[in-house]
């Protein structure tokens, strides 16, 4: 019984690992299984959230060996009901791009991309929702 109550909890540890911000927070990922939403799904993940400071950022990666194409992609502030739509960007094998704002924002295509100067993120919580062309929801990040 026991073995199998430390298997479960390295198992849930695993699909949604606490870790420890920059800003000393436990932060929540809540990554989306194979099954909910079909393999090309599984390939897109948030990878960062940084909502603290002049320079925000949400970093999206690119997990597979393929390249993926984020056109149509919607990522949501949940709070603040913000939302940025993707143009055309691809992300290569492996690769990421982050989507910056802030008054210190700044962009250097095709990795870092200016969203706005304003702050979006709410520093005492929020969530960032990833969806695809389609509108579902493909991962998320919780603060």
């Amino acid at each position: 019984m026991m073995k199998r109550l430390v298997l479960l909890s390295c198992a849930l540890w695993f699909l949604f690992p606490l870790s420890l911000s920059a800003e000393g927070k436990y932060c929540t990922h809540f990554p989306l299984l194979f099954a909910e939403r079909g393999f090309a799904h599984a390939a897109i993940s948030i990878s960062a959230l940084h909502y603290q400071g002049e320079d925000e950022f949400v970093e999206i990666t690119n997990r597979s060996t393929f390249p993926f194409s984020l056109e149509g992609y919607r990522l949501q502030s949940v709070e603040g009901d913000q939302c940025y739509v993707f143009g055309a960007v691809t992300l290569l094998p492996r690769g990421k791009v982050r989507l910056h704002s802030g008054p210190s924002a700044w962009e250097t295509p095709p990795e870092d991309l200016l969203w706005t100067r304003r702050h979006i993120w709410r520093n005492a919580g929020d969530e960032a929702q990833l969806y695809d062309d389609r509108d579902l929801l493909v991962d998320r990040w919780a603060y």
